[in-house]
């Protein structure tokens, strides 16, 4: 039977970089080793973002407010982000910004939300940004060991629930696009980032 759709040609040597990667993420260079051997866009694009819910076992997660030291969506309050590196899945990306920016340690799979736009145009000579943003949960092992990185970005961090993020949170001023992919993803969402209930 001739196959149908859509077809994908896999780079082989691509992926042979990317599991010595996986393997092994000392290896000499290491991101930047792999960035290299990857094709590279000469003109202005989306930056693709990975944010979302780094949740504990009681369903409580963090979000901060980000302070007007940022490089964008300055002064308003959003959640845990960093921007999707060569090499890594979308999964593996969150959980490396969870340990580098807050010092969580991820201890289950990601899961999808959703994904939004922000495509901010910079005021006063600051420069466009244009964002696609990867919405997802991850469980942590604890929040005890939460600890502020980069005190310079996030002025103020919270840990809160779902129900304190629609019924408290959700008025404040968020980065551009975030407030509505909530909103919109609200039922995902509750599902979603929950206590976990132990079977006894």
């Amino acid at each position: 039977m001739e196959p149908t759709g859509q077809q994908y040609f896999i780079n082989v040597p691509q992926l042979e970089i990317m599991e010595k990667l996986r393997v092994d993420r000392s290896l000499p260079g290491g991101q930047s080793y792999v960035a290299s051997k990857f094709k590279k866009f000469d003109h202005p694009r989306p930056y693709v973002t990975v944010i979302g819910f780094a949740m504990d076992s009681q369903g409580r997660f963090p979000i901060f407010f980000r302070s007007d030291k940022v490089r964008s969506a300055k002064n308003a309050w959003s959640m845990p982000s960093g921007l999707h590196e060569v090499g890594y899945s979308y999964g593996e990306q969150f959980g490396v910004e969870l340990g580098e920016e807050l010092n969580l340690e991820p201890i289950s799979p990601a899961k999808k939300i959703g994904y939004y736009e922000a495509i901010i145009y910079g005021k006063n000579g600051e420069d466009n940004w244009h964002w696609v943003m990867l919405m997802m949960a991850m469980r942590v092992k604890t929040l005890d060991t939460l600890a502020n990185k980069e005190p310079e970005k996030h002025s103020d961090i919270q840990i809160i629930t779902v129900a304190e993020l629609f019924d408290s949170y959700i008025s404040r001023p968020w980065t551009m696009g975030l407030k509505e992919a909530l909103v919109e993803h609200k039922s995902i969402i509750e599902q979603t980032v929950i206590p976990v209930v132990s079977v006894s």
